[in-house]
């Protein structure tokens, strides 16, 4: 019976610990959007923001994978903003047919919240809600990571090697203030970009390869990484060089 006590509260210990972190990370993510301005407003002018949005836009009114520069409809927004002399995107011209300079992930999924949410303010708020659960999510998954492998290297357990369990909870903290002080992860969702997708990817990626090692059988970790391995080159096509090394 008290095994069974010790396993219970080791396993509510567990997720407890990485609940919390979540609710802090998710948290320090709020504050970082609520207290700039811009929230509801379109993409930030300097970036590649607009170009992922105004592919967006063409896919949720059915003019396919194209920018949408000259359209009124599409400028809306921007012109209304009041940093809309800094949008050089409105002086572009369109040109026939698809387009092959930007991944399809990122449009594809701010598509998919204008399906939902009409777009404008609130669906503009929203796509940078996602960014943020997004890279709360990965770094969940990279403290996680951290806690593993420390454990891994010092063979912790919960019945020997206090110790190393004592360095796999500091790795797991240590990780966690990472994710919460790094000021240039932050203002990845404070635009429409693709990096906190590709680091959810990436993190969940090496979380089924570790897996994938540990696991007896192994057919649905490599698959779950292959999957994993495509959706991060649809968000960032520069993951295509991972493919001969993994």
């Amino acid at each position: 019976m008290k095994s069974e006590h010790k396993w219970l509260s080791n396993l509510w210990s567990k997720w407890t610990s990485i609940a919390f972190a979540a609710i802090i990370l998710f948290a320090v993510h709020a504050y970082s959007l609520l207290r700039v301005d811009g929230l509801y407003a379109p993409p930030l002018p300097h970036g590649d923001g607009p170009d992922y949005e105004s592919i967006a836009y063409s896919l949720s009114v059915g003019s396919g994978f194209q920018f949408a520069w000259e359209d009124p409809q599409w400028q809306a927004p921007y012109r209304a903003s009041a940093q809309s002399a800094q949008y050089t995107q409105l002086q572009r011209r369109d040109w026939p047919g698809p387009t092959t300079s930007r991944p399809p992930a990122l449009p594809f999924l701010i598509s998919l919240v204008y399906r939902f949410i009409p777009r404008g303010p609130i669906a503009f708020s929203c796509v940078r809600w996602l960014s943020a659960l997004a890279l709360t999510i990965a770094a969940v998954l990279a403290m996680w990571l951290a806690f593993d492998w420390t454990k891994r290297i010092f063979h912790a357990s919960e019945k020997q090697n206090h110790r190393g369990l004592l360095l796999c909870s500091v790795a797991f903290g240590v990780t966690l203030g990472i994710a919460i002080m790094d000021r240039t992860i932050k203002t990845f969702m404070h635009d429409f970009l693709t990096e906190p997708w590709a680091l959810l990817g990436v993190t969940a990626t090496i979380v089924a390869l570790l897996q994938w090692t540990k696991a007896p059988t192994k057919l649905p970790w490599i698959l779950t990484t292959g999957v994993l391995l495509g959706v991060i080159v649809l968000f960032r096509s520069i993951f295509v060089f991972w493919l001969p090394i993994l």
